[in-house]
């Protein structure tokens, strides 16, 4: 779009992004000559005259431009109020959330007043993705969503810099509310971990680091300290580890464990973070690997090992036996929690290490889990690489 009046303050080298400086009823187009104005007011509401005045062949394409955006601000749904508009463009935004910016961007394009007010209206700018080597929409949104909290995914697998987002965020940190960072490859561990050891987050509420294994290999152990994420209380990790005992644990709310924690992470480790654990209110649990999967431990674990998780509402927990006895040792939950266990075994499993089933997995004291006092549902299923069983308390 271009610019034909600038403000004397507006910095077009810095604010390009940003279109608080475009005024209707032109919005940066050359205002439509007097004469010409004149003779679209006589028209009146008649389209064919309108039609044929806008298309004339004598006019310039700037022209043309001008007026149609003149005749555009006066249509009925460019006349109320652009704050109610951008109330529009919200909803259309947060119906789909999921989908990203493709659902409402689009609206751009109807005509220079719809993009004006998508433009300076913040909240649309706050969920921000980079899904492929261009961070163009990122740097968009981060000058048009101003001092708003922001959200921000990467899918690191489908950019060569994935932490280049990091050197842009750097300046907006204060304001970073959500940040989920997809396939990090091995390479960019250090850096990612020495960034998250460095930088404060005084407004992060939610921090998945998602690392791509595709053959394993070590882990790198993420330090969070409570001081520089103060409102963590949502955190995922996919093949990252933290410490057992680190003191970030005590204020989360959500815990997601996927995959791999590190070659010498056990379930003992496990019965450490859980017992750190106190405020949980949703857990989950996915393949996860520990370096003692191959023996299952039926020491019985004294109440004081237990921890109580007073806001357990749901747990979910997919993983083999010895994951599985850890975790039902360790936590006591409420009779209200909601809570799927469901056991995995190895593809290549003998038909004699089916016969305990998932009561292999379930300790010896159950007193200390409702659930397995009220069962309501239990299952079997086989697939062509596992075999899982189910029980389920609702």
């Amino acid at each position: 779009m271009e610019v034909a009046y600038r403000d004397a303050e507006y910095n077009f080298a810095t604010d390009v992004l940003r279109a608080d400086h475009l005024r209707g009823p032109y919005y940066g187009l050359r205002p439509v000559p007097a004469a010409i104005s004149t003779t679209l007011l006589r028209t009146g509401e008649d389209p064919m005259l309108v039609h044929s005045l806008a298309c004339c062949d004598h006019l310039d394409q700037e022209t043309r431009l001008s007026v149609h955006a003149l005749l555009n601000s006066d249509t009925v749904i460019n006349r109320i109020p652009s704050e109610l508009l951008g109330e529009f463009f919200m909803f259309a935004h947060t119906s789909h959330p999921s989908s990203g910016a493709a659902t409402w961007t689009p609206l751009l394009l109807v005509c220079r007043c719809w993009f004006v007010v998508a433009a300076t209206t913040p909240r649309l700018w706050c969920s921000l993705s980079v899904s492929s080597a261009c961070t163009d929409f990122l740097r968009t949104g981060l000058a048009r969503s101003k001092d708003c909290p922001i959200s921000v995914t990467v899918n690191a697998l489908a950019t060569d810099t994935p932490l280049e987002t990091m050197d842009l965020l750097e300046p907006h940190l204060h304001r970073l509310q959500s940040y989920t960072t997809g396939g990090l490859r091995v390479e960019d561990e250090a850096r990612l971990a020495a960034y998250l050891q460095n930088h404060k987050m005084p407004i992060l509420e939610s921090l998945s680091p998602m690392m791509f294994k595709p053959g394993g290999g070590s882990v790198r152990l993420l330090e969070l300290n409570p001081e520089l994420f103060p409102r963590l209380a949502s955190l995922s990790l996919y093949f990252v580890q933290i410490s057992p005992s680190s003191p970030i644990l005590e204020q989360l709310t959500h815990l997601h464990l996927f995959g791999g924690l590190g070659p010498n992470f056990s379930s003992y480790h496990l019965a450490q973070m859980l017992r750190g654990c106190l405020n949980l209110e949703t857990l989950k649990i996915e393949q996860l690997l520990v370096s003692d999967r191959d023996v299952l431990h039926h020491a019985v674990a004294t109440v004081a090992d237990r921890v109580m998780l007073t806001n357990l509402t749901y747990a979910f927990v997919e993983s083999e036996a010895v994951v599985l006895h850890r975790i039902l040792e360790t936590i006591i939950a409420p009779p209200t929690a909601c809570i799927v266990l469901r056991q995995l075994y190895p593809s290549d499993v003998q038909p004699a290490e089916l016969e305990g089933g998932i009561r292999v997995a379930i300790p010896q004291d159950r007193s200390s889990v409702p659930i397995l006092r009220h069962v309501t549902c239990a299952m079997a299923l086989l697939t062509s690489s596992v075999i899982l069983g189910a029980v389920v308390d609702s």
